[in-house]
C-alpha cells in the first residue's frame, strides 16, 4: 500500500466521529463490494464447486483474506517480512 493512501486512512479513522458523512460514503461503498462478491459467491455455489453455505459471510472472508496482510503491514509501519514469509 502507498504511503499517502495509509496516511489518509489513519486520517480518516481518527476523525470519523467529525465526517460522519464520508463514513456513510465508505460503509455503503463496502456493502455494495460485499453484496457484488456475495452473488458471485452465489453463482459459485451453484457450480459443481465447494458448496457456499452463506455467500455475504463468504464474501466479507474474501475480503479480510486479500486484505489483512497488506492493510495490517501498512497500519503498522511494517516493512519486513514476517515468520511467515507475508
Amino acid at each position: 500500500m502507498q504511503p499517502d493512501v495509509i496516511r489518509l486512512r489513519r486520517l480518516m479513522i481518527a476523525n470519523a466521529e467529525h465526517f460522519l458523512d464520508m463514513g456513510r460514503l465508505i460503509r455503503a461503498w463496502l456493502v455494495r463490494v460485499l453484496f457484488t462478491l456475495a452473488n458471485q459467491f452465489r453463482y459459485v455455489s451453484k457450480q459443481p464447486l465447494p458448496d457456499v453455505e452463506n455467500p455475504v459471510i463468504a464474501a466479507n472472508h474474501f475480503i479480510v483474506l486479500l486484505l489483512w496482510i497488506p492493510v495490517n503491514r501498512a497500519m503498522l509501519r511494517r516493512q519486513t517480512s514476517d515468520t511467515f514469509g507475508c
